[in-house]
């Protein structure tokens, strides 16, 4: 785990815990969550799994909120996870998203219709055989492409699978949204 993924799980778990503080820290999300939504064909009948949704879930919170989908986050984390579902109360959000502790390598990813992966979910290639393996046909995959220079920090795309459409974002440690049909 490189130090910019660490300086974030530190801040998620501990810092972060006001709503206000939560509603602000967010921010640049839901623009980046609104451009993914649009890639993915995201809507309220849709069944979005979350690898990888930390202690603050934005993405999940993004998701329920824009697109009216219900939410099933995952983390490895036990204490992200713990964090993350006392976000969700505060925000009035538990009905809409749940929160597991799972491996994105390992999980369950049958039954959902669109597979949100984090960009510090890891390893990506092994996620990806797991989604290649248990989803169903169909199912739209979203991973976050690290920008160049954060090759470092995070791990590259899984290179074994087409890209069907991407999005480019504006953000400091990724620049784009990629999609994958399985």
């Amino acid at each position: 785990m490189g130090i910019i993924q660490k300086t974030t799980s530190f801040f998620e778990k501990r810092v972060f815990k006001n709503p206000l503080l939560f509603y602000l820290y967010s921010l640049p999300y839901r623009y980046i969550l609104y451009n993914e939504i649009k890639l993915a064909e995201i809507c309220s009948e849709d069944r979005i799994l979350n690898i990888g949704c930390g202690a603050i879930p934005f993405s999940a919170v993004h998701i329920a909120q824009l697109a009216g989908a219900r939410v099933e986050a995952v983390d490895i984390d036990p204490e992200a996870c713990r964090e993350g579902q006392k976000n969700l109360q505060r925000l009035g959000l538990e009905e809409k998203i749940t929160i597991t502790q799972a491996d994105g390598t390992s999980c369950e990813v049958g039954g959902f219709s669109v597979v949100l992966v984090a960009l510090q979910a890891e390893p990506k290639n092994e996620i990806m055989q797991n989604l290649q393996l248990k989803a169903d046909s169909g199912t739209r995959v979203v991973f976050r492409k690290p920008r160049a220079g954060f090759e470092n920090q995070y791990q590259p795309l899984p290179e074994n699978r087409e890209v069907e459409r991407r999005v480019f974002q504006p953000m400091i440690t990724f620049n784009q949204s990629v999609l994958y049909r399985m």
